[in-house]
């Protein structure tokens, strides 16, 4: 309690008078130490109730599990979302260089009103993307760029990934993250 007082009340000379008086702080450096403890211990009790707990933060590669499969002509890309997890709809591109690439997306998009960028479509559930080769010229390697966050927490910065390919007569032979 004393702690409390004499970090948050503007007359903490009115407090070290009235201790001094109850000879709990008898030297004058110990009541400049006393302050400095007492505000640091009250100050990580307050940082520790609004932050939020460690095993709730998960990294950019748990709350988003990305994972690349193919399927005749077609590279599929499909992500795990988290249950705590989203990633926003208008910030999942795939580019070869500085083309976009045409590409499905399955998943079903909700609409959120989020703090960080107002009204936005976003991901919550598990969802597939699917580029056709056979509508690729020469590109042999692409870049998948997606932002999320982890709800109510924090949001990532833009992820991209690149992603390498090979295809033989409109099929994907081999595929993998670089």
């Amino acid at each position: 309690m004393i702690c409390y007082l004499l970090t948050l009340s503007p007359e903490y000379s009115l407090i070290y008078k009235f201790l001094e008086k109850m000879i709990i702080i008898k030297r004058p450096n110990t009541f400049n130490l006393s302050m400095f403890i007492c505000f640091f211990l009250f100050s990580s009790h307050i940082i520790s109730d609004k932050s939020f707990p460690p095993e709730r933060l998960l990294s950019v590669d748990e709350a988003f599990e990305v994972s690349l499969s193919s399927l005749g002509s077609l590279l599929v890309i499909s992500f795990k979302i988290n249950k705590d997890s989203y990633i926003y709809a208008d910030q999942l591109a795939i580019t070869s260089g500085n083309n976009s690439i045409s590409h499905e997306i399955v998943g079903e998009s909700i609409e959120l009103e989020d703090e960080f960028y107002g009204v936005s479509n976003i991901y919550e559930d598990d969802l597939s993307i699917y580029i056709n080769v056979e509508s690729l010229t020469d590109e042999k390697d692409l870049s998948l760029s997606f932002q999320g966050c982890l709800k109510n927490i924090l949001c990532y910065p833009k992820i991209t990934k690149r992603i390498l390919f090979k295809r033989n007569k409109n099929k994907v032979n081999s595929f993998k993250f670089l």
